[in-house]
């Protein structure tokens, strides 16, 4: 899972959580503002393209309701999804920082 804020971006090199047993992971943090946003998703949201077509999402409508931002990610995954004809999880959760 990717935690993204549109100032900062937390990526992750490890396995799954709940892949292993045993498995130790590593942790990391960073300061948001009230009133910010964060995006947390799967590998399948960006998966295979890979690029960060859901930041610009995210700054050009960082005033908009979160159901009509959600909108917005849905829409461009779908359009993603037409392009790469990808089948994989999609998952994400959308958060207002209070």
């Amino acid at each position: 899972m990717i935690l993204f804020h549109v100032k900062n971006s937390l990526h992750s090199t490890s396995i799954p959580i709940g892949m292993f047993e045993g498995a130790s992971f590593q942790t990391n943090t960073f300061t948001y503002k009230r009133g910010g946003r964060l995006l947390l998703y799967t590998d399948g949201v960006m998966d295979p393209s890979d690029s960060d077509y859901l930041s610009p999402i995210l700054k050009d409508h960082r005033n908009i309701p979160i159901t009509k931002l959600k909108d917005k990610v849905i829409q461009s995954l779908n359009r993603q999804k037409s392009v790469y004809h990808k089948s994989d999880d999609e998952c994400f959760i959308l958060v207002d920082l209070k």
